[in-house]
């Protein structure tokens, strides 16, 4: 019974300093750990927005590179797509899909709906979201056969933590002298706002 005594008091535990050494420590590795998972999670969702981009830029030089014709089966000049396609050639446009602006009903990510990629030119495009996202994509086109080369503007845009700042990404293509469609590197802006 005397060895059992001597047993439990030599044994020793924890110090009230070891213990909040101990928390500190958690403490410094939580506030670096933290944001810099956040930060890793904000980017992980801009990986959409060049994917997508670089998919939607792809339909239209695609769309482009085909000989097209009107609804009397004549010829049309080489264009890209717009509202009037297949048949006709919209001089210019933009159209925005979701319409609404980001984060506009107060949540960074829009719902899946795959029916408003249903119309033109998304359709012509060969392109659709269905499933839930976070960027608003906007394509602009300028058909104009005065003098200046077709040319087509993608652009991605959202507001990844709802404080009003957009993060962009856009990349334009032109018809070049030699009628290739050349198109710029992905230009960013406020990737991770």
């Amino acid at each position: 019974m005397l060895s059992k005594l001597r047993k439990m008091k030599s044994r020793k535990g924890f110090t009230l300093i070891e213990l909040m050494i101990v928390v500190a420590i958690i403490g410094i590795l939580a506030a670096v750990a933290i944001p810099a998972f956040l930060k890793f999670i904000r980017k992980s969702k801009t990986s959409e927005a060049g994917g997508n981009i670089k998919a939607i830029g792809n339909g239209a030089q695609a769309w482009y590179g085909e000989q097209r014709n009107n609804s009397s089966g004549d010829p049309m000049n080489r264009h890209f797509p717009g509202a009037l396609s297949p048949t006709g050639i919209n001089g210019s446009g933009a159209y925005s899909n979701p319409t609404a602006k980001p984060c506009a009903a107060g949540n960074a990510q829009y719902t899946k709906n795959g029916k408003i990629w249903d119309n033109q030119p998304w359709r012509s495009l060969k392109y659709g979201v269905n499933k839930a996202h976070y960027y608003q994509y906007r394509y602009d086109i300028n058909n104009a056969t005065s003098g200046t080369h077709p040319s087509f503007t993608v652009q991605a845009f959202a507001d990844l933590d709802c404080d009003t700042t957009l993060s962009t990404y856009r990349v334009n293509g032109t018809k070049a002298g030699n009628g290739e469609i050349i198109r710029s590197s992905l230009v960013v802006v406020n990737g991770l706002e």
